[in-house]
Order: structure tokens, then sequence, then C-alpha cells
């Protein structure tokens, strides 16, 4: 049985999301942009489209009278005013490409990702298209279209019921009038409209945002194996650590036989020492261990003819207070100089000599 998702997605998981090009992302908010931004274009422009499309009218009606109806005369009458729309739409053409661009970038940001381009067969599978039919997203989506639909004709009807009486009018009203009365009773409704598809844009996007994260939510058995795939596996780390903790011992082992004394607890601790003046200006610890690792460092140290000398005291402080590689602090300077000086004196060697 498949592990409940309860948990929110990871930010590795969000990424991985999105550079699959899954993001939350409603069409509503595009359409209600787009629909937006066209219009306040067209009412910006719109008086003078129509009026070049009235001198149009006006032209072709004249035309018509004095020339006689063939395909060539059409054509040269009617070009005028195809120009003319051409033109006067280009402006709303690109304010819609970049309010469609813009919509796209409030939502998702910059984002490009091949990934919904690669065939997938669960796309064409009649099994997993008939799970889409019938699933929640399917009936809110159902729900939506059918509100909207039903708000879209709710604007016109309130639009046509407000000016009813100026439309009854229009065969009465001269030509003009009534060229200019519908651009300014179809702006009323369009306007109207995107406002009612701006809230529904509103709330699709909220709506589209919570199923992103319900879609991507994880079961713990994820998390675990993200925290795996991210981390590795415990018992691969834990054994990478042994391997290293290994192979530091051997190359510290390796050191002993170059100290020139090992300082003991006698068997508890075991810290060797290396002093030369041309590299350091104080002894350095090369080697230092407890338990086993003590016992190795003095059974190799013996084995090179290193001395051994038992100092409980400053073994103990030089245990805690060093690593390998350190330089001895000054605290335990006078001490480790009188032990250094001991042995150099037994070994016949000049202090900081090798």
């Amino acid at each position: 049985m498949a592990e409940e998702r309860t948990q929110p997605a990871t930010p590795r998981r969000l990424e991985e999301a999105r550079r699959r090009g899954q993001v939350a992302k409603s069409t509503e908010v595009n359409t209600a942009i787009v629909l937006l931004f066209s219009f306040l274009t067209l009412r910006l422009v719109g008086e003078s489209i129509f009026e070049a499309l009235g001198s149009n009218l006006e032209f072709y009606l004249s035309s018509m009278n004095t020339e006689d109806i063939t395909r060539a005369s059409i054509a040269r009458i009617a070009s005028p005013a195809l120009q003319t729309m051409l033109v006067a739409g280009l402006p709303v053409i690109a304010v819609a490409l970049a309010a469609g661009v813009l919509a796209n970038l409030i939502q998702s940001g910059l984002l490009f990702s091949m990934h919904p381009l690669k065939p997938d067969l669960n796309r064409i599978s009649p099994i997993t298209g008939a799970k889409r039919l019938i699933s929640m997203r399917a009936i809110v989506d159902l729900i939506r279209s059918l509100v909207k639909l039903s708000l879209l004709i709710a604007v016109f009807w309130i639009v046509v019921q407000d000016n009813v009486d100026e439309m009854m009018m229009l065969p009465f009203s001269d030509p003009k009038s009534s060229w200019l009365f519908i651009p300014t009773i179809v702006f009323e409704t369009a306007m109207k409209a995107t406002a009612v598809l701006v809230v529904i844009a509103a709330i699709d996007f909220v709506w589209q945002r919570y199923q992103h994260a319900k879609d991507l939510r994880m079961s713990h058995r994820d998390l675990r194996q993200e925290h795996k795939d991210t981390e590795g596996d415990p018992l691969m780390r834990g054994r990478m650590r042994e391997l290293g903790r290994a192979l530091a011992t051997r190359r510290m082992m390796a050191d002993v036989p170059t100290a020139d004394v090992v300082i003991t607890n006698p068997t508890e601790i075991a810290i060797a020492l290396k002093y030369d003046s041309a590299v350091a200006s104080a002894p350095t610890v090369v080697a230092k261990g407890e338990g086993m690792v003590a016992e190795r460092i003095r059974t190799v140290a013996e084995a090179h003819d290193v001395p051994i000398v038992e100092n409980v005291p400053l073994a103990q402080t030089l245990n805690r207070a060093t690593e390998i590689g350190d330089e001895i602090p000054d605290s335990v300077y006078q001490a480790v100089a009188e032990v250094l000086a001991f042995v150099y004196k037994i070994k016949g060697v000049r202090v900081g000599r090798q």
C-alpha cells in the first residue's frame, strides 16, 4: 500500500519540478491579462480605427454605385480597408503578445524546459486519459468553465438591458451615429467581461498554486529517500568515515619513526613530537592517540628506537590541546623543552637539529 503524501515538498523537489517545466500556472491569468491590455489598447486607438474604417466604408459604398461589380473592382475597392485594418491592428497584436509574455513571467518567471516535449506514452494512454476525465481537477475545471460562461452571459445580458433603448433606435439613426455607437457598446461589454475574468483569474491562480503544492507533496519515505540521495547511504557514509580514519592512522603511523620523542600516559595516551627549527618554531605533533592507537604508536616507536618518555600531566595536556600537525602550545613549551633536552642529551644530538 502506497504511503500517504502529507509532507510539503522540499526545495530540492520544487527545483526538480521546475526543471521539468512543472510550475503553478493559471491559463485564466494569461487570458485575463491579454484581454485587459488588448482592450485598453483598442480603446486608445479604437476611435481612429473606426474613423478610418468609416471612411473606407463610405468610399466603398460610393464606388459601388459608379463601377461594375467585378472581381478586380472589389479587390481594388476593398484593398484600402484591409490595409487600414492591418495597420490599425498591429498595436493591438503587439500589446497582446507582450501581455502574454508578461503573464507567463509573472506566474513562473524566466523558465525554459524541453522536458514537456519529450515523448510520453501516458499522454496517449486511454486509461490515463479516463482517469484525468474523472479526476477532481477535471471536475473543478468543468465547474470553473460553467461559472465563467454563466457570468459572461450575465454581463452581456446586463449591458444589453442597459442599452436596449439605444439599440432599438439604431435602424432609425443616421449611419454615422450607429457606426460610433457600436464600438462604445462593444468596449463596455468587453471591459465588464474582462473585469469578471480578472476575478476568476485571481481565484484560479490561488487554486493552481494550492493544487501544485498538493501534487508535489511527499511521503515520509520520499523524504528519507531524498535525504539518502542527497547525503548518501548512512551505511556507506559510515564505511567511508571508517576508511578515512584507517587511512589517516596509516599516514600517522608512517610519521612515528621520524619523531624525536613519544610522551605517554603511560598506557592510555601516546603523543609523538618532532622538532626541526628549520621548519617550525616549536615542536610539532606528528602522531597521537588513545587506547589501541596509543599502543600501536609505542610499538612503532620501539621498533625504530624512538625514545618513549612517561609524563602523565604533559601527555594529558597535549592530548587535550593539540591535534596532529599542530605546534605545541606556549603553556607546555618549557616542559617539552626539558624532555627534548633530556632525549637529545642521551642521543648526543643538538636541540632542534635532525
